[in-house]
């Protein structure tokens, strides 16, 4: 089943995040990368991010880092933040992670480095802990990429597996 054709559509990049007001379907393709989907019914809005990379080091200098919504940890604290500005509470908020597929893998010997996908599933759940939310819906990990798509207006998601 494939969502409506006919809402606006916006593809989202690796590194971007999107904030949407008004009904969207948003999408994107995912490898080791994570995508977080966040969805207010009360105030009809909706946002997605496309996180390559798990932790936005605080050691990068100002004004040299030019996408922070590259990282995974960044994506989720500014997302949130757009809802809270606006009439949203945390408990109005579902949460949705996708992606983190282990692509590549970093070692063919040594099963104790974590892969690149595994590094940003830790930083996806570990951020939205601290920020005290929970995921009500997953699909994470495992050897095959996904394609996503994001209804702003119903906060539907709908997965398709892409074999590599």
């Amino acid at each position: 089943m494939y969502p409506n054709e006919e809402l606006p559509k916006v593809f989202l990049k690796p590194g971007e995040m999107y904030f949407a007001e008004k009904p969207l379907l948003i999408s994107t393709i995912l490898g080791s990368c994570i995508t977080v989907t966040m969805f207010c019914r009360r105030c009809g809005k909706g946002a997605m991010c496309h996180g390559l990379l798990p932790y936005y080091k605080k050691s990068h200098k100002a004004g040299k880092e030019t996408n922070r919504f590259r990282y995974v940890d960044w994506s989720i604290h500014q997302m949130l933040e757009r809802f809270l500005k606006g009439s949203a509470t945390k408990t109005d908020i579902e949460v949705k992670i996708f992606g983190g597929a282990e692509i590549a893998k970093t070692s063919k010997n040594d099963d104790s480095l974590q892969s690149v996908g595994e590094k940003n599933i830790e930083a996806a759940f570990e951020t939205l802990k601290k920020l005290g939310l929970k995921a009500a819906k997953k699909d994470i990990g495992g050897e095959s990429g996904r394609k996503i798509f994001f209804n702003t207006f119903t906060g539907d998601v709908y997965l398709k597996r892409i074999k590599t």
